[in-house]
């Protein structure tokens, strides 16, 4: 720590479904990557020991106890590393399954938070599988069993979600797990009146329209509602293996040099799409308008017998039983007409209009001028 600060980063390893050695490996590399770069804090996703899609392989022993040797792999691998890494894996305890983060520093385990909230709506279906953990903080009554770093196995007693860092004065750390963050009454509020200073949160939130930046609010709010950090991990694409699409939302982390392709990709795509519309559908765009209106405003009647005109227009668009609906604005005639090919802009000229703008099937527009209005009055006197 210094100046009061501390360097902290979330990450999202490139996962295999299921694949505990893979994952492990990963981790591995991103917790040495984090500490060359000088980072005290890692946290990772919720269960990406074993990915968060495994559905009902979480029922099988082979997975669990799979995960743990992964977890013995990783503590081995990092013993020499200083960073604190909080990631995600489930953990058997009293008969239940629960949904767990792991810290590890220096190739040891420092605690085993359970999640609380258990989702069980939508595409969310956890509770098939996990228990909730409320209740367990500081509980003796928690006990998992998990690999000593060297052989055979520890027991740890009690679910610690916060931890104090003895070296680093005004340092406490509190964990929760996805679901926490998004509920009326999150752990984290609990954990801010025990001091914490610093939250990791472990998650594997899925992607649908909107929720990217609902998310980022909701983690912005959250740390300033408790006055704390608040470091945000999410899963992947490695775990879209189903129904659900992941892409590692991490805002507590930024790769400000993506804005150059994301902006030139962005830019060649709109510019497309517009072009095609603007073209094909002959839209309005700022400049075009006005220089049509202000054209069309210099438009002078040929006669002056406003009867006369409306009597010609009338007949030119195919008379009334041709009209469905008739208005107008600042310079034409704007006619809603049942079959557009009896128009006849010959007969619209002679009648002394400007000219005729057809821009949709049953539209007609009749360039009067500025005298439009005494047109249409004639004109409406007529249907």
């Amino acid at each position: 720590m210094k100046d009061g600060l501390i360097c902290v980063a979330a990450g999202t390893p490139s996962i295999r479904v299921a694949d505990c050695a893979h994952n492990g490996a990963e981790i591995v590399r991103l917790m040495e990557e984090a500490q060359e770069q000088g980072v005290k804090i890692l946290v990772l996703p919720e269960l990406c020991l074993t990915g968060y899609t495994c559905g009902d392989l979480f029922l099988q022993d082979t997975l669990l106890d799979g995960a743990l040797e992964a977890l013995r792999s990783v503590m081995q691998a990092t013993q020499h590393l200083e960073v604190l890494c909080a990631l995600g894996m489930p953990l058997r305890a009293g008969g239940k399954l629960y949904n767990c983060a792991v810290v590890i520093q220096y190739g040891q385990v420092v605690t085993a938070v359970p999640k609380t909230h258990i989702p069980n709506y939508g595409e969310f279906y956890e509770q098939r599988w996990f228990a909730s953990g409320e209740g367990l903080f500081f509980d003796h009554s928690f006990l998992v069993r998990l690999p000593h770093l060297e052989e055979g196995w520890q027991e740890l007693y009690g679910a610690s979600p916060l931890m104090e860092c003895p070296d680093v004065p005004g340092l406490r750390i509190g964990v929760e797990l996805c679901e926490d963050l998004w509920v009326s009454d999150p752990p984290s509020r609990t954990l801010a009146e025990y001091g914490a200073t610093v939250i990791l949160n472990l998650s594997a939130s899925n992607e649908i329209v909107g929720k990217s930046s609902y998310r980022r609010n909701l983690v912005v709010g959250q740390s300033g509602r408790l006055c704390c950090g608040y470091v945000y991990a999410d899963a992947g694409e490695g775990e879209s293996t189903t129904d659900l699409v992941f892409s590692a939302s991490l805002p507590a982390a930024a790769k400000t040099w993506m804005i150059i392709p994301l902006g030139i990709a962005a830019f060649v795509v709109f510019y497309a799409v517009f072009y095609f519309a603007i073209t094909k559908f002959d839209l309005k765009t700022p400049g075009r308008e006005d220089e049509d209106e202000e054209a069309e405003k210099k438009v002078v009647l040929a006669n002056n017998n406003y009867t006369e005109v409306a009597s010609a227009v009338l007949a030119a668009v195919g008379g009334k039983e041709n009209v469905k609906e008739v208005g107008y604005c600042a310079t034409r005639l704007r006619f809603e007409v049942k079959d557009n090919t009896k128009v006849d802009e010959k007969a619209v000229k002679a009648a002394g209009a400007a000219g005729v703008i057809r821009p949709s099937k049953n539209a007609c527009q009749v360039i009067i001028g500025t005298k439009v209005q005494f047109v249409y009055d004639e004109l409406k006197k007529m249907l």
